[in-house]
């Protein structure tokens, strides 16, 4: 069996639920900006995908946007993938986020729908929070679902400093009909700083319920204004002893924006990632 097959076999074996060793919906990463730095996005989180890392970040859109992201897992083996459609919509109670997501191959798909709302507390403090249906449909044992809350905040501190928390998943939503078992639980925490306008660094610590804490660093750079963005990210990994570095660009076109992420993986073939946005004529603040 070649080191392909061996890779695929054990892909496989992380989707069978026979015991809570893997839990379903762990590590989905939607979003391409967020990981093209490194996943340390919980206190920038001024986009779309600020549903899935910050939803208090919400509050900082002025404008309605639109967007989606598409991945293939570790090079696509056995066609595992990930995407997802996210929608952000200020309003004058705050911004609506609603997001579809799916992740997994033909044998086990998860898949998320998700409400959110972010909204400012005073000028430089938001809160958010997300309602999330999540459904799991393996070939073996049919549909199974659960639900979810999030919450966080988000701070300006001095105007060039960004604070921001996120827990996802506090109400302990479980799965499974054979063995039960909770879905990842994480508490994440972040501060940006932005010297100059276009150049932002980032720090994220992570914490798993029940593992140890991972420590993400991520850096953006506007090249040329309103025109291209580099990127770029590490993100420790204590259980797997190693560490996953990530790299990215944003191009915007005529109101289009373009992203692209590459991800490292300790033995796994890298992931890419795409996403395409759009700014929307309606839901202006």
């Amino acid at each position: 069996m070649g080191k392909r097959q061996l890779a695929s076999l054990g892909l496989l074996l992380l989707f069978v639920p026979v015991a809570p060793v893997r839990a379903a919906f762990e590590a989905w990463g939607s979003g391409v900006r967020p990981q093209g730095m490194g996943g340390a996005f919980t206190a920038i989180a001024d986009d779309p995908s600020a549903i899935h890392w910050n939803p208090a970040g919400l509050a900082q859109m002025e404008r309605g946007y639109v967007t989606t992201f598409y991945q293939r897992l570790y090079g696509g083996v056995d066609g595992l993938h990930s995407l997802s459609l996210d929608l952000a919509c200020p309003l004058h109670w705050g911004t609506v986020g609603l997001s579809l997501q799916e992740a997994g191959f033909d044998l086990d798909k998860e898949r998320a729908f998700t409400f959110s709302h972010g909204f400012p507390l005073t000028k430089d403090l938001a809160f958010g929070y997300n309602l999330v249906l999540y459904d799991l449909w393996q070939e073996r044992f049919g549909s199974q679902t659960a639900f979810g809350l999030d919450l966080s905040l988000r701070a300006t501190v001095y105007k060039r400093w960004q604070l921001g928390c996120f827990f996802h998943n506090m109400n302990r939503p479980e799965m499974g009909n054979i063995a039960r078992y909770q879905l990842p639980r994480l508490l994440n925490a972040g501060v940006a700083y932005e010297p100059f306008p276009g150049v932002t660094t980032s720090v994220d610590l992570s914490k798993e319920v029940g593992y140890a804490t991972k420590v993400r660093v991520g850096q953006e750079f506007g090249i040329i204004e309103n025109l291209l963005t580099l990127r770029a990210g590490v993100e420790s990994q204590p259980q797997q002893f190693g560490v996953r570095y990530s790299a990215g660009l944003g191009l915007l076109v005529k109101g289009v924006r373009l992203d692209y992420a590459l991800v490292s993986h300790e033995i796994l073939p890298m992931t890419h990632q795409i996403a395409l946005g759009h700014g929307l004529s309606w839901g202006k603040r």
